[in-house]
């Protein structure tokens, strides 16, 4: 990354993901495969189930960023990004179908929180101009920071650093700070949808009990179908 600009619209974890396709990514390793291999073959998955494809900016769609035209933003964790299943099995995919556009943006980052879902809009939607943009919220708190040295440090429940945990520890306990940083982050949010008259769909009601993805931690595609019927209205 060599510019400010750079930054501010990179997506984390993705200078290894750019242009990629993979077989295995996250949480749905090979190894725990083989760890839970009789449930998940249960659930029909094998190993040869899932492609991870991303595009140039690491993103897991088939439309490469240099693309404009009419189109519809996904925001989100791995969720939305659909861990677990194919990306055409993934509610975002299939509300972006039901939509008759031409561009599938799904900007979700695995593990991101909301300033991070916040900052890639400011970034990319004057850019890509979507007609709307759907988001689900992460079902953690997690924060990122920007470093001197470029990139990014993330936090949240699951960071390993003893000083990140310390600081998990302090103020990630405080439940009015993470409603009011929420409130932060859907404000600027929609203040840069409205500025681009971007329509905005916060996604709600979304039950994360659902373990029937490949990895068992993620949805299976029947949660996705679900969802993605509850926001369509099919």
């Amino acid at each position: 990354m060599d510019t400010d600009t750079d930054i501010l619209g990179h997506v984390p974890h993705s200078q290894h993901l750019k242009n990629c396709t993979l077989t295995w990514w996250g949480t749905d390793t090979q190894q725990r495969y083989q760890q839970n291999i009789k449930r998940a073959q249960d659930l029909g998955w094998h190993e040869h189930s899932i492609t991870y494809t991303f595009n140039d900016q690491g993103w897991r769609t088939h439309t490469p960023s240099t693309v404009r035209g009419s189109g519809i933003m996904f925001l989100g964790d791995s969720y939305t990004m659909a861990v677990g299943v194919p990306a055409e099995q993934s509610w975002a995919y299939k509300v972006w179908q039901h939509s008759n556009t031409r561009c599938f943006w799904n900007l979700a980052v695995g593990g991101c929180g909301m300033d991070t879902q916040s900052r890639l809009f400011w970034y990319w939607a004057p850019r890509l101009r979507p007609s709307a943009v759907y988001i689900l919220p992460p079902i953690e708190p997690r924060r990122e920071f920007v470093q001197d040295e470029g990139g990014f440090h993330m936090i949240s429940v699951s960071s390993n650093d003893d000083m990140d945990r310390k600081a998990m520890e302090r103020y990630f306990h405080w439940d009015n700070e993470q409603e009011i940083h929420g409130l932060r982050c859907r404000a600027w949010i929609q203040s840069v949808a409205d500025h681009n008259s971007i329509q905005v769909h916060w996604v709600t009601g979304a039950k994360h009990e659902d373990r029937s993805g490949r990895d068992l931690l993620h949805p299976g595609p029947a949660w996705h179908l679900r969802t993605a019927e509850e926001l369509t209205d099919r």
